[in-house]
């Protein structure tokens, strides 16, 4: 009698378990994504874009709703938004939260790596949460990372020198950069890029240290950019895709599968972003793009040394072994680098 019913209880077990798996195999997942992009901007095109094709790879079963604009939670709320599962996704840059994510933080370090573009700088970033899964992402899902790529010194004068920026005020979005425009002579002004336009406009900056993108997307085009020094040392600005961590190991394989597939639209769109914000300040005036000479940037790159020695120490100093990770960094520069070797530079000259 009792081993009747242990087979009883084993078989009403199995048909649940296959029950449960049939459920879930037909269970719709509504999901949310927060962002700041303005819903009419390239980046939401780009997450509709996404949207549809892991809707259409899930044959239905996940369906992502896009909040742009930050809608959902703010820019500096989002990943905090995330672990909390005030949304189920979010996307925004990685140097809103700064030394929340010291890993990633030095694959910006300005005068430090020299990515080619956002392709290059965006697959190796990949490449390597892949494969060392870093612990200051362990509390959500990351699904998959993209990068400005080199930034700009976009001015209403020409730059060529340090000599040429020495005391000038230029305005800069991280500390990072504002540590770099100290060692070089020049008057970091720290503001949000929205407000650089007006900061122009009134003379307040000469111009700044930005992704060219923002020519059009913060229309500095139209005051600014006469000269544009293009140059690997200011490094680029990089940017999450990251999931609730409960809510992705909640849905089936495949849907798992989709999620973690890095869309290549996405590694290269500022790649095709600088050069629009290029093109639309060439049809307003004259642009000129000015790249140092190899002796100018040894200069530069000298007087920038601390800011890798310096960002080694605190890696260090929260148990991250510094000069390892930035080898690293060099070996995957070095490596998509080859892999994607156009420059912006190159798109002009």
């Amino acid at each position: 009698m009792k081993k009747a019913f242990v087979s009883l209880l084993m078989a009403v077990m199995l048909i649940s378990a296959f029950a449960g798996c049939a459920v879930s195999a037909d269970r719709v997942y509504e999901l949310t994504l927060s962002h700041q992009w303005p819903a009419t901007g390239l980046v939401e095109a780009l997450a509709q874009r996404w949207i549809a094709e892991i809707d259409s790879v899930t044959n239905g079963q996940v369906k992502i709703t896009s909040y742009p604009g930050n809608t959902l939670t703010s820019s500096r709320e989002n990943y905090e938004g995330v672990v909390q599962g005030i949304s189920d996704l979010g996307m925004v840059p990685y140097n809103y939260f700064a030394g929340r994510f010291p890993v990633v933080e030095a694959f910006m370090l300005p005068g430090f790596s020299s990515f080619n573009n956002a392709a290059a700088a965006g697959s190796a970033l990949n490449d390597y949460i892949k494969t060392y899964n870093p612990a200051e992402l362990s509390d959500t899902q990351h699904l998959f990372s993209f990068s400005t790529g080199a930034s700009a010194l976009v001015s209403e004068r020409p730059i060529r020198s340090m000599e040429d920026m020495r005391g000038l005020p230029l305005g800069v979005t991280h500390a990072e950069r504002a540590t770099m425009l100290n060692l070089l002579g020049a008057t970091p002004v720290s503001l949000p890029l929205p407000e650089w336009y007006e900061a122009l406009s009134r003379n307040l900056i000469v111009g700044g240290i930005t992704s060219p993108e923002a020519l059009r997307g913060h229309m500095l085009g139209d005051v600014t950019a006469n000269y544009i020094l293009n140059s690997p040392l200011f490094a680029a600005s990089m940017f999450y895709c990251v999931m609730n961590k409960d809510v992705f190991d909640s849905l089936p394989p495949n849907c798992r599968e989709a999620l973690l597939k890095v869309p290549d639209y996405f590694l290269g769109a500022w790649d095709e972003l600088s050069v629009d914000g290029i093109e639309y300040t060439r049809g307003k005036r004259n642009v000129e793009i000015f790249l140092l000479t190899d002796e100018e940037t040894a200069r530069w790159k000298e007087l920038m040394a601390p800011i890798r020695q310096n960002n080694i120490d605190a890696l260090n100093a929260r148990g991250i072994d510094g000069e390892a990770l930035h080898k690293t960094i060099i070996e995957l520069e070095n490596k998509y680098n080859a892999l994607y070797p156009y420059s912006l530079a190159d798109r002009f000259n």
